[in-house]
């Protein structure tokens, strides 16, 4: 179990979406900059996507739920693709034609690895988000996207799935603002879904002798990777999330997984966050700051257990974004001892924006 989840981490990174970090108001500075050139505000905008005329142009907008603009660009594919199909090739080639729309950036080095098969950046802006579109990856190397009307091809576009192309920020950049956006970051989440009224959904499960209740989650990647949590009835006949010494993988995955319950402290974390270049940033926060962190740019946790034995739990975190196309995966480790008491720190080592095309079944 322990090649299965630490061996992801060390992959070379890839691919990163362009919306991966918050510096006051904005995802990253080429958003910012589009921001400003098109006297765009968060203060007048409704939380998700909002389309508007700009300069003769319509334009989509994205604000998340901390109140940021996520993202700028002008609409090339429906909003049914982007859902049914998420794929971080959307931000960056709407993001493009407003740069060569609107001339945000100077830099046309940005744009030099696009291939155009057919057509080019004015065929693009022509065409929309009305016309037929699809999308393959070529081996895993390249995204080639290809519009249609009438059956007939009106532009086909070749652009390598790497992370200095589809970034458009480096990968440094990006590290520096999800750390400096973690630290200061307040988890607003609320516990409103913890209880379970009664056991009529949960799956009955037993663990040390006990009767134990397990919401099913979902499966990431393999099936020993999940969100699933954990409830037990306690002397007052209510059910309770798990945690206890005598469930450590249960209880640190409902640590994980569930936000705050009464009753249950936050945890402390001291992760060492191994980042570009090989640089190391050594950081203290909590379970409920960084998972709150993370779901709140859209990422949803999952865990899996390394290993349980010699009184020492190892769980593997990833903190995956399905719409952008990566994980933060943290590997981390506790003393089952110190489980449900004020001794208990989760110690370990983390990777942020490791491409999902990185995690694999082995």
């Amino acid at each position: 179990m322990r090649k299965l989840f630490l061996s992801l981490a060390f992959l070379a990174v890839v691919a990163v979406p362009m919306s991966a970090a918050t510096d006051g108001g904005y995802s990253s500075d080429h958003i910012r900059a589009a921001a400003q050139r098109l006297n765009v505000s968060a203060d007048s905008l409704a939380v998700g996507d909002t389309r508007m005329k700009v300069k003769g142009s319509t334009i989509l907008v994205r604000k998340i739920d901390n109140g940021d603009i996520d993202f700028i660009g002008i609409p090339l594919f429906n909003p049914a693709m982007r859902r049914d199909q998420p794929l971080p090739i959307y931000d960056f080639l709407e993001y493009a034609c407003l740069d060569r729309k609107f001339g945000i950036s100077s830099n046309r080095l940005l744009y030099k690895d696009v291939t155009f098969v057919k057509g080019d950046w004015n065929v693009l802006l022509q065409l929309g988000d009305s016309a037929d579109c699809s999308v393959r990856s070529v081996n895993d190397r390249i995204y080639e996207v290809q519009w249609s009307r009438g059956g007939k091809v009106m532009a086909d576009v070749k652009v390598p799935i790497r992370y200095d192309v589809l970034s458009l920020s480096s990968r440094g950049e990006m590290e520096r603002r999800f750390l400096s956006g973690l630290k200061s970051f307040a988890d607003k989440r609320v516990a409103a879904d913890v209880l379970p009224k009664d056991t009529a959904g949960l799956e009955e499960v037993a663990d040390n002798g006990k009767r134990l209740y397990m919401r099913k989650g979902g499966i990431y990647a393999d099936s020993r990777i999940s969100n699933s949590t954990y409830y037990i009835y306690t002397g007052s006949n209510a059910l309770q999330p798990v945690f206890s010494r005598l469930f450590p993988v249960q209880s640190i995955g409902n640590l994980i997984v569930l936000p705050a319950w009464e009753g249950v402290a936050d945890v402390p974390m001291k992760i060492r966050f191994v980042c570009a270049n090989r640089k190391v940033e050594e950081l203290t926060t909590t379970v409920r700051q960084l998972v709150g962190y993370a779901v709140s740019k859209g990422c949803k946790p999952y865990y899996g257990v390394e290993s349980n034995k010699d009184g020492r739990l190892v769980v593997s975190l990833f903190l995956y974004d399905a719409k952008s196309g990566y994980d933060h995966v943290l590997n981390v480790e506790c003393k089952t001892a110190d489980i449900a008491t004020d001794k208990l720190v989760l110690t370990g080592r983390g990777y942020l924006y490791s491409p999902t095309t990185n995690v694999k079944r082995r």
